[in-house]
């Protein structure tokens, strides 16, 4: 398409669907751009390097439409028109300020809103109960501060919940324990506190994959983890955790003494089969190095798996595999 925004473009009044992602675009956002998606109800402008700011925007938008808009250079502070969208992907950029713009009650509609890997700050505004149909937040890799807010378990639809690598201070909000439809909650790399609490195990019982590694997190263990029988990634690791583990045959989620942590993060990858009819332990084998890095787990007859640092122990089973970091 070329390194400029087509003018072309400038032609179009009535757009709808408008997707120039990874179109190659390197040039600074038009001032007549936004004049053009009154009506817009599809943008993806993902992967340009799309340069300029949201200062001008002040059209509101028509529908409640999907915007599509990270990976690109654009900086400056969020506007709060942005918030009328349903989904919100703002991602990947250079954005600044805080994100008091979800306090607009035009956000009453938001679903979908990832802001992360950008240099936003300061705390999460606690006025987040008009955004009761939000089901996916991501809020990580930036650089948010002070105490979780408790209204974030008014977000009763959550399924995903991604708040990693920020400076939150203090306890998880047991208000949160209200957000039953959550699968994926991942708070790690922050300064958490306190004990592991009981009702993660109690009222998150939907929950795939539980993310608490690199907090200040101590105490023990609570056998109510073991409720968590759908859990497929289970991390503790760089905590102050102590006490023993819940026993093996609490609940249905076992945990098997395989080896100590390794707080160094050692790495390990490798490919573990396991038999259709009959449930095994399997403790990570140092044989059959593939590489390390990202985390890839197929749920198929013979899984493949990598890790970044070594797992305390892999649970395979027919139906699903279970990795637990302590």
């Amino acid at each position: 398409m070329g390194l400029h925004f087509p003018k072309w473009l400038q032609t179009q009044k009535q757009i709808k669907y408008l997707d120039i992602s990874d179109a190659g675009i390197s040039d600074i956002l038009p001032s007549w751009f936004w004049s053009l998606c009154r009506n817009v109800e599809f943008m993806n402008l993902t992967g340009n390097q799309i340069r300029g700011s949201f200062a001008n925007l002040t059209l509101e938008f028509s529908y409640s439409s999907e915007l599509h808009l990270s990976s690109n250079k654009l900086e400056g502070l969020i506007p709060s028109v942005l918030s009328t969208a349903s989904y919100l992907d703002l991602s990947h950029k250079k954005l600044s300020g805080s994100i008091s713009f979800l306090c607009s009650s035009a956000a009453i509609g938001l679903s979908f809103l990832d802001l992360s890997s950008n240099n936003v700050f300061g705390e999460v505004p606690d006025c987040l109960t008009h955004l009761e149909n939000l089901v996916v937040l991501d809020l990580s890799y930036i650089a948010l501060s002070g105490k979780i807010p408790t209204t974030i378990g008014s977000l009763f639809h959550i399924e995903t919940l991604k708040l990693r690598s920020n400076k939150f201070v203090g306890q998880l909000p047991s208000s949160l324990k209200n957000c039953t439809n959550l699968v994926l909650v991942d708070v790690g790399d922050n300064k958490l506190s306190g004990p592991i609490a009981k009702w993660l195990g109690v009222s998150l019982k939907n929950l795939v994959i539980l993310m608490l590694s690199s907090n200040h997190f101590n105490g023990s263990l609570p056998a109510q983890i073991c409720h968590l029988t759908d859990i497929h990634i289970l991390d503790f690791s760089m905590n102050n955790i102590s006490g023993s583990r819940p026993g093996h045959g609490s609940g249905r989620v076992k945990f098997w003494p395989t080896r100590k942590p390794n707080r160094r993060g050692a790495r390990f990858s490798g490919r573990v089969g396991y038999r259709v009819k009959s449930e095994k332990w399997a403790e990570p084998k140092m044989g059959s190095v593939r590489g390390s890095g990202q985390l890839s787990l197929g749920l198929g007859l013979s899984p493949f798996l990598q890790f970044s640092k070594s797992p305390n122990l892999i649970y395979l089973g027919p139906k699903k595999a279970q990795i637990i970091f302590f």
